[in-house]
Parts: structure tokens; sequence; C-alpha cells
């Protein structure tokens, strides 16, 4: 579980930087990351434990 925390952690701060780089800096944007980055980790997490 502490794994999972993290890696989505870090992906929603990639996912942030790059979102916020190509469209700026918006809450819209910001919360459109997050729901990306937690999804790529689920999808990721689930690959590696499987």
């Amino acid at each position: 579980m502490k794994t999972w925390l993290l890696e989505t952690l870090i992906w929603a701060v990639v996912t942030m930087m790059v979102v916020g780089a190509i469209w700026g800096f918006t809450l819209p944007n910001l919360g459109l990351s997050v729901g990306i980055s937690i999804l790529v980790s689920l999808f990721i997490g689930n690959s590696h434990r499987s």
C-alpha cells in the first residue's frame, strides 16, 4: 500500500508539471492531471502486481 501511495504521488507531481507546462497552471487542469495520474498509477501498479 505504501508503494502505491508513493507511486501515485510521484505520478501526480510529474503529470501536474507536464499539464501545467502545456496548458497552464489552472485549477481544472491540475485536477485533471491528478485524475490522470491516479489512473496511470492504478494501471501500472496492477500490471506490476499481477
